[in-house]
């Protein structure tokens, strides 16, 4: 199960959940965006929605491809 993580850093990451063993592993950058923080998914898991915390701040939506790489 993919996990996108905003953690303040220079990019969103995606990482894959095995719901199984509860472990979280092969995490990498699915887009460059400076201090994303707050995360939400849309209901039909298409598209990413992300807060960058820069600035007068802004939010950015995103495509969810195939294997899980934004656009």
């Amino acid at each position: 199960v993919p996990v996108f993580l905003g953690n303040y850093s220079s990019a969103i990451r995606v990482a894959e959940f095995d719901p199984s063993s509860g472990r979280l592993g092969g995490d990498r950058v699915a887009i460059d965006l400076a201090k994303a923080s707050f995360l939400a998914k849309s209901a039909n898991d298409r598209f990413l929605y992300a807060v960058a915390e820069t600035g007068s701040g802004a939010i950015h939506a995103f495509a969810i491809g195939a294997e899980h790489d934004l656009t």
